[in-house]
């Protein structure tokens, strides 16, 4: 079987036959998450809790998601009416 080698211009891994990309803003992502968890002794609750304490400060949502309209919303919206 043919190595298969993925041609970049930037660092490459290699595993046997394979060689992987290693994107640099990706590796630097997880620089800052393993500093970010040794700081909290790699427990789950304390990262957690500084995440949370961070989007507080921060006053920013971390995942925005729009108010979807309810049944009886959407079935006035559309002029259907329902009969019970």
């Amino acid at each position: 079987m043919q190595a298969l080698i993925l041609h970049a211009s930037v660092h490459l891994l290699s595993f046997g036959e394979i060689d992987m990309w290693t994107d640099p803003i990706v590796a630097d992502i997880h620089k800052v998450r393993e500093a970010i968890a040794a700081s909290h002794d790699n427990d789950l609750k304390k990262i957690a809790a500084y995440f949370m304490a961070q989007q507080k400060v921060k006053a920013v949502s971390v995942v925005k998601r729009p108010v979807l309209p309810t049944p009886d919303e959407l079935a006035r919206a559309s002029g259907s009416t329902k009969q019970a």
